[in-house]
């Protein structure tokens, strides 16, 4: 699965509200202008073809495979993992596993999220992730977008075999630093100072 921009028709939603505080100020920001929703969608066929038919370098070096982080939700029922490759990895009651009523490769949905990931983050409950990126991006992932109905969808609800069947994902808009948005549009990864 990959991420598909969804270019939604904005109203204009007013200026920037910035009160003034005695620690400086802060930009209040509309939702809508905050986060760009995004689809996750199968990828085209011409991605998978080419995928079958990767060049490999031998004898050179490269990046091992592997999980830079793992978590598992706050009711331990689901896992989530992110790679280096930027694959997002949600794998929902993955005890079924274990149990030997599911393969991993049957019930782990894996996205692409189109840059290296570094880091992930449970939010207090198991229907949301928070994902960084080696760029300091960061993305909220609504594991079921229809309980937390920031963009109602018409799709079916979850069923008990997928209950991530509804997962839709935000891209959410860097405010804290004026600096950062030149430094991103030409490509240059955010150090964190």
């Amino acid at each position: 699965m990959q991420l598909q921009k969804i270019d939604d028709v904005q109203e204009y939603t007013g200026p920037l509200y910035m009160p003034q505080t005695s620690s400086g100020s802060f930009a209040c920001v509309p939702g809508i202008d905050a986060m760009q929703k995004f689809r996750v969608v199968p990828p085209a066929e011409s991605v998978q073809l080419a995928n079958t038919q990767a060049l490999v370098q031998v004898g050179g070096s490269h990046v091992p495979q592997c999980f830079v982080a793992a978590r598992f939700s706050p009711d331990g029922r689901h896992f989530a993992a992110v790679t280096v490759f930027g694959l997002l990895y949600v794998v929902p009651d993955f005890a079924r596993v274990a149990r030997g009523a599911a393969s991993f490769e049957d019930i782990a949905k894996r996205v692409y999220m189109g840059e290296w990931l570094r880091d992930l983050v449970w939010e207090g409950q198991p229907r949301r992730l928070a994902v960084q990126t080696a760029s300091e991006e960061m993305y909220l992932v609504n594991l079921d977008s229809l309980y937390h109905s920031l963009h109602p969808t018409s799709s079916a609800a979850a069923t008990a075999q997928d209950p991530f069947a509804d997962m839709a994902v935000y891209h959410l808009t860097d405010f804290s630093n004026p600096d950062l948005g030149w430094a991103r549009a030409r490509g240059v990864a955010f150090s964190g100072a």
